[in-house]
């Protein structure tokens, strides 16, 4: 779900927007003092940070392993 009209994201763009989410979620893995739920609120607010949608952040993890 997108909440604003954005312009299209590029491959590119969208590379550096994972690699992003991907970093707070390696930080949040190795913070065990934070709840389960904290860091889904922060995983979420990264999400929708970078404007992706879920679908998206798959797609792209999918082609970089692929």
């Amino acid at each position: 779900m997108k909440l604003f009209t954005q312009k299209p994201v590029n491959q590119e763009e969208k590379e550096i927007r994972v690699q992003f989410l991907k970093n707070i979620h390696s930080l949040l893995s190795r913070d065990l003092l934070m709840g389960s739920e904290e860091k889904q609120k922060i995983l979420f607010g990264a999400l929708l940070y970078t404007g992706l949608t879920k679908e998206e952040v798959q797609e792209t993890l999918s082609n970089q392993y692929n």
